[in-house]
């Protein structure tokens, strides 16, 4: 998927504001679902990784992928989908579960399910305030 203005956007309000979200997914206005990850794109296959997941759980789900964006030091990815009404809130619990296992791998260590734990909860506080503006 290409960037968009609007993602790129949108990806550096979520690092000015939400950087300690190592990823995640929320409900957004008008039916859309904002998946994101504070994790390098740039430098670090895994991200890269997240996001084709994403992507093709978007496409087996009818979602649209609707926008893609880094931050300017592209460090930080999102992608915006639009989702059928009434079903954002069970994609976005799909949509970040599948964050995690893509990032962890088929076979995480116990320090890394420890991480994610603490990480989810860090996320979760995040997402909750939002971005300011």
């Amino acid at each position: 998927m290409k960037r968009t203005e609007a993602g790129d956007r949108l990806a550096g309000l979520i690092n000015d504001h939400m950087h300690e979200a190592h990823r995640g997914a929320r409900r957004g206005r008008g039916g859309v679902i904002v998946v994101f990850g504070n994790d390098g794109f740039d430098g670090d296959k895994r991200a890269a990784r997240e996001v084709d997941a994403v992507l093709d759980y978007a496409s087996a789900n009818g979602l649209e992928a609707v926008d893609f964006g880094l931050d300017e030091g592209g460090y930080t990815w999102v992608v915006r989908l639009r989702a059928p009404r009434g079903e954002r809130s069970w994609h976005v619990e799909q949509i970040t579960n599948l964050l995690w296992r893509t990032w962890l791998g088929p076979t995480p260590s116990a320090e890394a399910l420890i991480f994610e734990r603490i990480q989810r909860g860090i996320a979760a506080g995040a997402i909750a305030r939002g971005v300011r503006r």
